[in-house]
Formats: C-alpha cells, structure tokens, sequence
C-alpha cells in the first residue's frame, strides 16, 4: 500500500514539472509561401498558386525590374474594306490642306517664249485643289533606315518592274512633277517638245547627270542605290521647270494624286515606319489624324498593317507648315 502511494505521488510531481515547463512557450505551425505568376501588361491572365500558410503572413511580390516598354502607334487607324492576301494589307489615306488653298504663282518663262506659254506653266511647289483642298504631291514611303533590308516585294510588283516608267519634258515642265523609281529599273527620261531641253538631276546616292535631250529624243537612265531624300530635277535651259525623282530600293512607295489621295498595296503584315515628305516643308512633322495633333519626327510615323485596308482617312495639314 506504502508502495502504491508512493508512485502516485511520483506521477504526480511529474506531471506538474511538465505543466511548469510548458508555460511561455509558442507552437509554431509551418508557414506557407504564395507564389504568384503576375499578368504582363498585354492582358495576360495571373495564376496564383498557395501552399500552406498561417493568416496574416504577407509577403510582397518582389518589383519587377523589366523596364521594357511598348511604343504606341503613332497614328490609330481603321481597318477596313475585303481582305487582303494572307500576310498583306494595303495602306491609304488623304491629305488635305487645313485651310484655303493658295492660287499657283505664273512663272517667269523667259525661253522659247512662244511655245513654253501655250499652257500658262505655273509654280508646282503647292498644288490644292479648290474643291476639297486635296493637297498633291506629297510622298509617303516605307522608311528603310541605311544598313536595314527592305521587306521582299509581293509578286504584284513584277509586272510594273518591265513597264515603261517616263519622265517627260511637256510644254516646258516635267511630267509627272515627282516620280517614283524603283532601283535597277529603267527610267526614261523624253523631250515631247519641239524645243530642246536639258535633265540635270541632283542625286546624292547615283551619280548626278546633266544631259540635253533634243526635241522629239528620249535618253534611258539606271540607278543602283536608293536616295535619301527626293532628287530635285531642273532644266537648265529653261530655269522654271522644277521636279523630283524618288529613288527607293522597293516598291512601297505613293505619291498623292490632285485630290490628295494615296494608297500603297500589299505591304507585309506588321508594324512599319513610314516617312512623308512634301516639297515645301520637306519632311511632314506636324499633322492632324482623326481629328488628333500629331508630331512627325522627321517626317516618320509608325503604324501596323493589318489583312485588309488601313485607312487612315483625311489627313490635315496646318497652312503654316508650307510657309
């Protein structure tokens, strides 16, 4: 019996050393990590995956450090009209003079008076049309910067390749008063007049030429590089005659028509620089899209072509720009 309470007061006497051990510690439950895959900025979605976790244990994400950005396109455009060919879209639009068009100057023809006059030759530099201040001869082009490759021209281009491209001299001016020629093709430069002329071209990147082209003669002309800039073209003999050629090295290229309309086709799907150029200001930095001001460095504007027809519609242009 002594035995008995002797080990019940043992169990005892354990039991409350354990109790007086226990007292003031913590039991610390396993903490839980969250990982999180964050969406990108392009609409991704975010997966969130938790393990186990106590309450309140919030660990903030780490700050990104891609610094990364997307450039916005320069101008917003629509796209619209039948699809394209897969992998090609067509690019359009119109320019317009922001205000009353001024009349075009009559120039000072003091050659071969009596046949130069016969149609009143005036000064080119600023064509608008009175009816819906379409704007002429601005250039617009897909801008290959020096030592960048040129996308391959669709098919569609290989047929105007062998076409006769003509620069003539027609009642003592140039026509067309800017055109387009691609590199390696003939380039035809005619004198339709009974009066002689001479084509003196101030390239940059081909050699320059100053040669006389007889009345009723053609001379043929071949240039391997692409120019930077539109080539002013002059007639010595006769010095009102002003025009411009546009050497490229593609076909990407449109010059507006009398009511300021362009349009240039199949160009490859995907984000593109373009460059516009008009004779006055030269580069076009400053444009009005949709109702937007915009700046042009350089003349440059970014845009994607899409399958379909990217129409940028009128495109306004301040008066000021050409003075």
């Amino acid at each position: 019996m002594k035995q008995l309470s002797w080990s019940m007061a043992c169990l005892a006497l354990i039991g409350l050393l354990s109790l007086t051990a226990g007292c003031g510690s913590e039991t610390k439950a396993p903490k839980k990590r969250t990982t999180a895959s964050s969406s990108s900025e392009d609409g991704g979605s975010t997966d969130t995956t938790e393990s186990n976790t106590t309450e309140g244990d919030t660990t903030e994400p780490a700050e990104s450090t891609d610094a990364s950005t997307t450039a916005a396109e320069t101008t917003p455009a629509e796209t619209t009209g039948e699809p394209t060919e897969a992998g090609y879209g067509h690019l359009k639009g119109r320019f317009v003079y922001g205000g009353t068009g001024p009349v075009p100057e009559k120039v000072n023809v003091n050659k071969d008076v009596e046949f130069c006059t016969q149609k009143h030759p005036v000064d080119e530099s600023l064509l608008v049309n009175d009816a819906n201040q379409g704007l002429s001869n601005v250039v617009v082009a897909l801008y290959v910067g020096r030592g960048d490759k040129a996308p391959e021209p669709h098919p569609s281009y290989a047929e105007p390749a062998e076409a006769e491209l003509l620069l003539d001299n027609a009642f003592c001016r140039f026509e067309p008063h800017v055109l387009v020629v691609q590199t390696g093709h003939k380039l035809t430069i005619g004198n339709s007049d009974p009066v002689g002329h001479n084509t003196n071209a101030a390239l940059n990147d081909n050699a320059p030429f100053n040669d006389l082209i007889p009345a009723g003669s053609k001379i043929e002309k071949t240039f391997d590089n692409a120019e930077p800039m539109p080539a002013p073209v002059s007639c010595s003999i006769h010095p009102w005659m002003k025009g411009y050629l546009v050497v490229k090295d593609h076909p990407y290229v449109a010059v507006t028509d009398a009511d300021g309309n362009f349009e240039i086709q199949n160009i490859p799907d995907g984000k593109w620089t373009f460059q516009v150029w008009h004779e006055k200001p030269s580069y076009i930095t400053e444009a009005t899209v949709k109702g937007k001001k915009e700046k042009w460095s350089k003349g440059r504007v970014e845009l994607t072509i899409k399958n379909g027809t990217t129409d940028l519609g009128d495109i306004s242009i301040d008066p000021s720009v050409f003075k």
